[in-house]
């Protein structure tokens, strides 16, 4: 009988069974403590109700005070016992053997997602802690890192990796470069999840640079596709928050998402890392929250890849381009300066000159016109009791600005914008569905025109603003971001991923729309196998770098008809299904397209998902059913790209969503078409 192999690393398993231990301690620790809360507030709820008519208002206000600290301490160690729960499994992935120079001992560190307190000492050290960011940027050798007492300088005598699941040590190994890109093989070649996972165990080093800026007030990430840019984006908040405890917290971070399967896919993360979830925004709500004020309500989005009215989608297209937000400013600016036509001032014994007026309104052109009007009412009527302040009738400043108002030749954002493409160099027209409804198109542009004209409402609670999707966003949309969240931002996208309802992009243009900018790229793959990739950059023209893990090369399948195609679709899900190999996306050019493509499949299957716009839940699904604008930032084990041809994927522009569709796939990509194949596909 042979004897089981010695243990290679017992000291990694006591250590790892004395850090579980604490943990247990310490969680045992909250729930009693817990309980202990829960006893005093009842105590003191019986305590006031018992003799509520003999307690004076101060003592009661004072026992109020103890139920609300109560019930703080109570909702803070909940808080603490749910984030040590979540680190049951996994306590910690990293390992850092660190000899400082004031010390010259070694000491080991063990590195999680978040930190551990055990005896008086630090058990598991944050991954965000200056400490922590020496796993990811530095190698063995000497080193230093800024500790609150000052900077540390000292040497890395090892790196480790470490995995442990479900509270059992899988692997242990001494990390060189060679043994991470095992090591990140080894998690990326793992089955997709309906959520996005953190990375804090496989983080590289040209991530971990953008993840902990904290210099630059504005980053602009360009990534190719599986870069990881929205998950460094989100690890960056984790970052942030953990950085600036006290000073910043969730709900001052809002987060820009494409669409509300994008939001629910990566939900997750900020949770994972033990952070609250940010504030969810997107573009649509933003407007309709400002344009309450002005009765004016919106048309759904043009969808670029749908067929619909020509005329309304050229309007679009010629909105969301560079040059004619260029026009729009000047034009705003020109018709906000003319719009004011003084005339000498009387109200009541008070009289101005008109060339008064003029100056004051020109001094104040930084502010939106319906300020100036009030500022200028407000001064005046203020000198004039200055001048005279015994007199018997002093102007009032809701009379002086009535005046003034009366004076405008334009007395609404509406009539103002609507004047704008009465120029002889307006670049398109405006069409308006409705009264009181705008075209998408004209959403952004109109508010851009109401912060110079109105004034906007901007929003003060947020101090870090996340914007994904970069290349999907117009100039005039950035515009008026920056004009409602003046706080610090990362912006994040690939230009290549553009689904054409924007001009192209450069980085450098969208760095330009940014003052203070700083552009950041990331030009390596993690997500996809090197066939996949190579065989999607073959559709953009373009080289990406990727890591080495390979797979099978990609198909393109041609069928006679479309029935065809559609029965083989029947059958290559039934033998997915039949192998259990994570999760399939079927993907198609448009929404119309996927909910006809679905109708067919579900009269031969059952239990196909169908992903639209307000679709929730279906990513847990083995098969789905979406089109290329939601398919964007997911990743599958699968994808199939249906209807692949010269007549679905004919122009220029459709090889961006070509390469979209690809690079979804994690392991197998295969591209089916009836008829002649799209020119794009690489031969």
């Amino acid at each position: 009988m042979t004897s089981a192999p010695p243990d290679p690393h017992p000291e990694e398993r006591d250590r790892l069974a004395a850090t579980l231990r604490g943990l247990e301690s310490r969680i045992g620790a909250l729930t009693a403590s817990l309980g202990s809360h829960d006893s005093d507030y009842r105590e003191v709820k019986s305590y006031m109700a018992e003799n509520r008519g003999e307690i004076d208002p101060t003592e009661m206000y004072q026992n109020e005070l103890i139920l609300r600290d109560i019930d703080a301490r109570g909702a803070h160690a909940v808080r603490l016992r749910e984030r040590l729960q979540s680190m049951r499994s996994s306590p910690y992935f990293a390992r850092l053997d660190f000899t400082a120079d004031s010390v010259g001992t070694p000491e080991p560190h063990y590195i999680g997602r978040q930190g551990l307190q055990d005896s008086g000492r630090t058990a598991v050290v944050d991954w965000r802690s200056p400490l922590g960011g020496m796993f990811y940027e530095a190698e063995p050798g000497r080193a230093e890192y800024e500790a609150p007492s000052g900077r540390i300088a000292g040497r890395i005598e090892r790196k480790r990796q470490i995995k442990i699941e479900d509270g059992e040590l899988r692997f242990v190994v001494d990390t060189a470069d060679a043994i991470r890109d095992d090591i990140l093989l080894e998690e990326i070649g793992r089955t997709s999840d309906a959520h996005m996972r953190s990375i804090i165990a496989t983080i590289q080093r040209e991530q971990n640079a953008i993840i902990r800026n904290e210099s630059d007030s504005t980053l602009v990430i360009q990534g190719v596709a599986g870069s990881g840019k929205t998950s460094i984006a989100l690890h960056r908040i984790a970052y942030l928050l953990f950085r600036q405890r006290g000073r910043l917290k969730a709900h001052n971070i809002a987060i820009v998402s494409p669409n509300g399967l994008f939001a629910e896919y990566v939900s997750e993360v900020l949770p994972e890392l033990g952070e609250e979830a940010v504030v969810a925004l997107d573009l649509a709500g933003i407007a309709r929250r400002r344009l309450e004020g002005h009765r004016t309500s919106f048309t759904e989005p043009i969808d670029p890849v749908e067929p619909g009215d020509g005329a309304a989608h050229e309007r679009a297209r010629a909105k969301s381009t560079l040059s004619f937000h260029r026009w729009l400013e000047q034009a705003v600016a020109e018709t906000v300066q003319n719009c004011f036509v003084p005339r000498d001032l009387r109200v009541r014994s008070f009289r101005v000159e008109a060339e008064e007026l003029r100056t004051r309104f020109d001094h104040m052109a930084s502010v939106p016109v319906r300020a100036r009007l009030r500022g200028i009412a407000e001064h005046l009527c203020q000198r004039a009791r200055l001048e005279d302040p015994t007199a018997a009738s002093l102007p009032r400043v809701g009379e002086v600005n009535r005046e003034l108002t009366s004076m405008l030749t334009v007395k609404s954002t509406r009539a103002l914008y609507r004047d704008l493409y009465r120029r002889a160099d307006a670049p398109t027209v405006f069409r308006a569905p409705s009264a009181g409804t705008l075209e998408w198109a004209d959403v952004y542009p109109y508010l851009f025109a109401a912060a110079a004209f109105a004034g906007l409402d901007g929003d003060k609670e947020i101090r870090h603003l996340v914007i994904d999707e970069m290349q999907d966003h117009s100039p005039t949309q950035y515009a008026v971001l920056r004009k409602l969240f003046r706080c610090n931002m990362t912006v994040l996208g690939d230009v290549a991923q553009a689904l054409g309802n924007t001009e192209d992009y450069a980085p450098e243009d969208l760095g330009g729309l940014f003052e203070d900018a700083r552009v950041m790229e990331l030009n390596r793959s993690y997500r996809s196998t090197s066939e996949i990739m190579g065989f999607a950059s073959g559709i953009r023209g373009t080289h990406v770098t990727t890591i080495d893990r390979h797979g099978d090369e990609p198909r393109v399948l041609g069928f006679d008809t479309s029935a065809a195609e559609v029965g083989w679709l029947a059958e290559e899900v039934g033998r997915f299904r039949a192998a259990r190999e994570g999760r399939l996306a079927i993907v198609t050019r448009s929404r119309s397209r996927a909910q006809d493509l679905h109708r067919l499949l579900s009269e031969k299957l059952e239990g196909l998902a169908l992903a639209t716009g307000g679709s929730r839940g279906v990513l847990g699904n083995d098969v789905t059913v979406l089109p290329v604008g939601l398919a964007k930032g997911l990743e599958f084990d699968e994808v199939i790209v249906a209807r692949a041809s010269l007549e679905e994927y004919g122009s220029e522009t459709d090889r961006s969503l070509l390469y979209i569709a690809c690079t979804r796939a994690l392991h197998r990509l295969t591209l089916t078409h009836s008829g002649r194949p799209s020119p794009h596909l690489p031969v």
